[in-house]
């Protein structure tokens, strides 16, 4: 099992360029004035992107016996660690051929919040 933390801070600066076919808009770009619509966090500590939204998953499988989960969530809250339920892509909007990127992202209902790895945006 990969145990993945959610809480770290990676502090070393990464050089990263888009892919070609991703168009990069400007924060301008897009109106911040909807308080009820649906955002995560990207967060380049986090090990892994997870969320507690299942119904945003496509593709979603749940974990079995015979097919466990491979990682073990460690939120920043103690003793709050959590096996996800279930795996699948979340689609994030994106300027290219499919109109988004799929980032496989784990589920847990016992999460409050979506947070997605930079790693799992540019694989």
């Amino acid at each position: 099992m990969i145990v993945a933390s959610i809480n770290a801070v990676d502090i070393h600066h990464l050089s990263w360029s888009p892919a070609a076919d991703v168009q990069v808009k400007t924060v301008a770009d897009h109106p911040d004035n909807d308080p009820d619509a649906i955002r995560a966090q990207v967060d380049n500590g986090a090990h892994v992107s997870c969320t507690d939204q299942q119904h945003m998953l496509h593709g979603y499988r749940e974990f079995t016996r015979s097919r466990p989960s491979p990682v073990k969530l460690m939120p920043a809250t103690v003793n709050s660690d959590a096996v996800p339920k279930g795996v699948g892509y979340l689609h994030v909007p994106a300027k290219n051929a499919q109109g988004y990127l799929p980032v496989q992202t784990f589920y847990s209902p016992y999460l409050c919040t979506t947070v997605i790895d930079e790693r799992d945006i540019v694989n």
